[in-house]
């Protein structure tokens, strides 16, 4: 049976690649960059982000992934930031550095909107020799893979104090392009409590879309706990602090209700964010996007 799991996770890894699937994660919320390239800078402060995703913890050549990035405002309307993503599944090995590139406006007295450019190198690395095959003689598997090849993403975002929507498109140099349609709204429900929804649709070529559901409860704009639901595939729940020195924390635990639910994965996601002020500049007001 292990070996039957380790072969799918190797043809599933094969197909990625040809279709270069972009990883998921469940704390998308708290980590927009990794997806719009127009909210680089949008955080007012300098700032270190930093994301882990361990999916389907357990099975071998399960998909892993990890980000970082960093960003600041350059101008009142101009923000840039730099990303490094890795990604793992099976024996393929997918790694990307970018830069963004982002301008605001403000639209209206309580909200702007931002459009943003990316521009990077992929290298995709496809150890094929390292896989366990039927046919150790196939010549498809007789040797690696390994290219670099150009990143090219765009993205734009509307956005205020208690809501955003965004529609992006990270890398559009690709065989199977990937857009993502997201947006959340927080509504105070208490003094200290706000019921804060969010949502990202992802389309890929070719490909059935992903919705991706997440309610949350949030404490005095420092302490939110939520779920997130993602019909056919997963469902789980989260925590996400922000801290007074700036920094925050989140966690996410996720069960998948796909076909590899008899199996039991449960998948994690981590992320960190570290604000790099200046010297003598005061913390920023937590903001709920």
């Amino acid at each position: 049976m292990k070996k039957t799991i380790i072969l799918a996770i190797g043809m599933m890894a094969a197909s990625m690649v040809h279709a270069q699937q972009d990883p998921h994660l469940a704390l998308y919320v708290f980590n927009p960059t990794m997806y719009n390239p127009a909210y680089a800078g949008n955080a007012q402060d300098p700032q270190l982000s930093l994301a882990y995703r361990n999916q389907w913890q357990g099975i071998s050549g399960a998909p892993a992934t990890l980000f970082a990035a960093g960003q600041g405002m350059v101008t009142d309307a101009l923000g840039s930031g730099l990303m490094i993503q890795s990604d793992q599944l099976g024996p393929i090995q997918m790694t990307s550095v970018a830069t963004d590139l982002n301008y605001r406006i403000r639209v209206s007295e309580q909200s702007k909107l931002a459009v943003g450019l990316r521009l990077g190198m992929s290298n995709y690395n496809e150890a094929l020799t390292d896989l366990y095959v039927t046919d150790p003689n196939d010549p498809i598997f007789q040797s690696d893979i390994n290219q670099w090849l150009p990143m090219v993403g765009y993205g734009a975002m509307v956005y205020g104090d208690r809501y955003y929507l965004s529609f992006s498109s990270p890398g559009i140099i690709r065989s199977a392009q990937h857009f993502y349609a997201s947006g959340g709204f927080a509504i105070p429900i208490h003094p200290e409590w706000d019921f804060r929804m969010s949502s990202q649709f992802k389309i890929v070529s070719n490909a059935p879309g992903s919705l991706d559901l997440s309610p949350a409860f949030v404490w005095k704009r420092m302490y939110t706990i939520g779920s997130t639901f993602r019909p056919g595939s997963a469902m789980g729940a989260w925590l996400h602090v922000r801290l007074a020195n700036g920094m925050s924390l989140g966690y996410s635990m996720e069960r998948t209700t796909s076909d590899l639910a008899p199996f039991g994965p449960m998948s994690h996601d981590i992320v960190l964010s570290i604000p790099l002020y200046l010297p003598g500049k005061a913390v920023t007001s937590p903001r709920y996007f």
